[in-house]
């Protein structure tokens, strides 16, 4: 059976050029069909602060007014977007840059306001998984941003975690599915001093972890999006760093 690696990077990966071309090196060896989402929630919010527009969060994610999505559709779609392509093409990967607006291949629809206005953010409805198999089979290699759109033509932040895990779970049946969420450690830590990383997370420990204060901020829904994507299906899912991209032993693995 065919196999389909979905990596997600975010964190500090992409604003340092040394780890990004470290982690796109590493990423270039992955063997088989693979597909990358990346994030750059850092890179809008350095943007936003330019500009003098507030910031602002709920739980880890962005609330998203006019102004704050046109600057993740210039970071998102086109800065970052394009440098990675690029970098990839450099180094012998068919990178085709998309978003889940290019070709419908994700279909979205503004998040209800209710209990949180987080404003023009999009929760995915469905993914046109055949179309991206087609990709896939011409030998590209998907690189989205985390924008999609709803059928009225409106743009939509969506949070790239659960692009990857939609993503991942709309792909099984094709292929055997590996999903691993990539950022600046090597797994979740169970606390910043010792750095000392969780080894594994079972599904239904993850609200405890939540009250324990082990999974905080953006962790949490990374890794409630790795969990939703363990729970569909998919063969494996692990959260890691760029040295155990390859060999997720040292990795923090959701069973």
């Amino acid at each position: 059976m065919d196999k389909i690696t979905v990596v997600k990077i975010g964190g500090k990966i992409i604003n340092a050029g040394e780890l990004l071309n470290e982690f796109l090196d590493q990423f270039s060896k992955i063997e088989g069909m693979k597909i990358l989402v990346h994030g750059g929630g850092r890179s809008a919010t350095n943007m936003l602060t330019k500009l003098g527009i507030v910031p602002k969060m709920h739980n880890g994610r962005r609330i998203t007014d006019k102004a704050t999505l046109d600057v993740c559709i210039g970071q998102y779609a086109g800065n970052i977007n394009k440098k990675i392509v690029v970098l990839l093409q450099s180094i012998g990967v068919d990178a085709i840059g998309l978003s889940g607006a290019d070709g419908g291949l994700i279909k979205a629809s503004k998040r209800p306001t209710d209990p949180i206005d987080f404003g023009y953010a999009g929760d995915i409805e469905s993914v046109e998984s055949k179309k991206l198999k087609s990709l896939l089979d011409l030998g590209y290699v998907p690189v989205f941003c985390a924008l999609t759109a709803d059928k009225n033509g409106q743009l939509l932040n969506t949070n790239a975690d659960t692009i990857a895990s939609s993503i991942a779970v709309a792909m099984v049946g094709f292929a055997e599915i590996n999903l691993q969420f990539c950022f600046e450690y090597n797994g979740i830590l169970s606390d910043l001093v010792s750095e000392a990383i969780i080894h594994e997370i079972e599904c239904s420990n993850f609200h405890k972890l939540i009250k324990q204060k082990i999974l905080e901020g953006g962790v949490i829904p990374k890794v409630h999006n790795a969990i939703t994507a363990k729970l569909n299906g998919v063969e494996s899912v692990a959260i890691c760093g760029i040295s155990n991209l390859l060999d997720l032993r040292n990795s923090t693995k959701i069973i």
